[in-house]
């Protein structure tokens, strides 16, 4: 794993979304935080993908975030789960370095899906702290929860943060300070 201290002048790009500025690719860590029918082409042709982002010098991937909707059936949100973490270790077999998403859930099954293949020691995992956040006890709440359940599950070495104001504002005082936690900065890329 490349060292989190050096991250400096990298980019977080938002797959799906429509981009103004691209930066340069070699400091461009792709994040799949979009809804799931912008997801579904990687799944369809998971090589494809796989090869323009080594041919492109991406710098990392994440895995990709398809949905764990609390209301969602078990099996659905099941098999998001096998996608998401089958996408990240192909693109981690194809050469490509994959930063593992994780994505905080109910606290009954979410959480027991989310950790259940993850190892204890992770060198960095990325975090949305984007959707449906608001300046409210139930948003801080949210994310307390699911920083507090990381932390019980696995240790990493640095949490990316994806996340609007809000998300960073939630989240300022929530890391232990050992913990290396990047904001980095986010743009979007176009899906072709």
């Amino acid at each position: 794993t490349k060292d989190p201290e050096n991250w400096e002048g990298h980019w977080f790009l938002i797959w799906g979304r429509g981009a103004k500025k691209i930066p340069l690719l070699e400091s461009t860590i792709v994040g799949f935080y979009t809804s799931d029918e912008k997801l579904e082409p990687l799944w369809r042709t998971p090589t494809r993908y796989a090869r323009n982002f080594i041919n492109s010098k991406i710098y990392a991937v994440t895995s990709p975030d398809f949905s764990m909707y609390e209301n969602a059936p078990f099996a659905e949100r099941l098999w998001n789960l096998y996608r998401e973490r089958w996408l990240g270790r192909y693109f981690q077999e194809s050469g490509l370095m994959l930063i593992t998403s994780l994505t905080g859930g109910d606290e009954k099954i979410g959480n027991d899906l989310t950790f259940i293949d993850l190892p204890r020691k992770i060198p960095c995992i990325s975090m949305n702290f984007q959707t449906n956040l608001k300046r409210d006890k139930k948003s801080e709440l949210y994310c307390r929860k699911t920083i507090s359940e990381m932390l019980k599950r696995i240790t990493p070495e640095c949490v990316i943060l994806y996340g609007g104001r809000v998300g960073h504002e939630l989240t300022q005082n929530m890391f232990p300070t050992y913990l290396k936690v990047l904001r980095i900065p986010t743009t979007s890329i176009i899906r072709d």
